[in-house]
């Protein structure tokens, strides 16, 4: 164990399933669709389509308004005299560190797998047990009870806290049962590394991604002239992936996940159907110059796609990712 020096300031954790930021972004994606729908329909291209677009911008409005109106507002504070619950009516109940024996916290590694067919990535866990000191705990608490569950291997009870999609807040979590449960405090889980360096390989990754859908989307556009659908489906998924690219950048890691699949299927596919086209050309005699240097530049950047997903794959990367992702 390397000597770390806590922060004692408590610690307040929103417990929830779906965050704001969750919510935000699938807004921003359907609003997306929305305005690149809407622009041929007031061109006059497809007027069908403002109904569509419509929809669309409805529905992104309307995902923040109903997150606020259901999503918990659950909050968990840990500080130097125990943790309470905290809900929309006031507190739900609170417990001194003095009432515990043992306090263990349990979480799983982030899942940075490849999304494959029947292989779901698996959704990381986080949860609190809190073990009594003593039996007189459940009629002192009886607003726990529905967190009641009998302890294996031991006597009495133990109450089981899950604590949803928190998995930015696992390593400040660790942090605060450190600093303020440290004697009845158990970890079930790896010791998340501090203070790493973003690696050269992501570095190395993004702006591989980005040498090859600019002139990808530079190539695509001056092809199909100014019309405006293309511009605004161009604008569109240049955001989307940009967005994705900066996910990718800060430690995201269902990005880097879905990033180490797409960009190494991608990358090969094309550059597969590059060599092939070139050496069907080859064979026939009839390549100029100007497709020597076509080609030529096509193998450079879809190599460049496919490396920037074999990058994201090294182990510093995935440990660099696991550690951002869990707030460190």
């Amino acid at each position: 164990m390397s000597d770390v020096i806590f922060s004692r300031s408590p610690l307040t954790v929103r417990v929830a399933n779906v965050h704001l930021r969750h919510v935000v972004a699938v807004s921003a994606v359907l609003g997306g669709i929305g305005a690149a729908v809407l622009v041929p329909a007031v061109t006059g291209d497809g007027p069908g389509g403002v109904l569509v677009s419509a929809i669309f911008v409805v529905f992104a409005c309307a995902l923040p308004v109903a997150w606020r109106a259901s999503a918990s507002h659950h909050r968990l504070t840990l500080d130097a005299t125990g943790l309470r619950m905290t809900g929309p009516s006031g507190e739900r109940w609170a417990v001194t560190w003095r009432e515990l024996e043992r306090v263990a916290f349990s979480y799983s590694r982030p899942d940075l797998s490849q999304p494959r067919r029947g292989q779901p990535v698996q959704s990381p866990k986080a949860e609190l047990v809190l073990s009594p000191v003593s039996a007189d705990f459940q009629d002192a608490h009886p607003e726990m009870e529905d967190l009641a569950e009998e302890a294996p291997g031991e006597a009495g009870l133990a109450y089981s806290l899950p604590l949803g999609n928190a998995q930015r807040f696992v390593g400040p979590i660790d942090d605060a049962l450190n600093a303020f449960a440290g004697g009845i405090y158990v970890r079930d889980g790896r010791e998340i590394p501090r203070g790493l360096r973003r690696p050269w390989a992501v570095v190395a990754s993004v702006a591989l991604a980005l040498a090859f859908w600019v002139p990808a989307m530079g190539y695509a556009a001056l092809s199909g002239g100014a019309d405006p659908t293309d511009i605004a489906m161009g604008s569109f998924w240049t955001a989307v992936v940009v967005a994705w690219l900066a996910r990718v950048w800060t430690g995201g890691p269902m990005a880097i996940g879905f990033m180490k699949f797409t960009a190494r299927f991608i990358g090969g596919a094309f550059l597969a159907v590059i060599l092939l086209l070139a050496a069907m050309g080859l064979d026939d005699g009839d390549t100029r110059s100007a497709d020597l240097q076509r080609y030529g530049s096509g193998v450079l950047l879809a190599a460049g796609l496919l490396v920037s997903g074999l990058l994201l794959g090294r182990a510093d990367v995935r440990e660099w990712c696991e550690a951002r992702a869990q707030g460190r």
